[in-house]
């Protein structure tokens, strides 16, 4: 079983990520079953990179 820690900052990470977009945090969530922790953890953190380009630079 994964360390709730773990998974807690997964969760919270993807919900930050995407509680304003729900197919993107289906998405997410539905890949987040197939990837491992780190390998989640990275995408998670590429994701939060490439939002806050958009974000900054529209």
């Amino acid at each position: 079983m994964r360390p709730a820690v773990e998974q807690l900052n997964i969760s919270s990470c993807i919900h930050f990520m995407c509680h304003s977009n729900r197919y993107l945090y289906y998405l997410l969530a539905s890949i987040q079953l197939q990837l491992s922790d780190v390998v989640n953890n990275l995408c998670c953190f590429r994701i939060l990179l490439a939002f806050n380009s958009i974000w900054q630079f529209p």
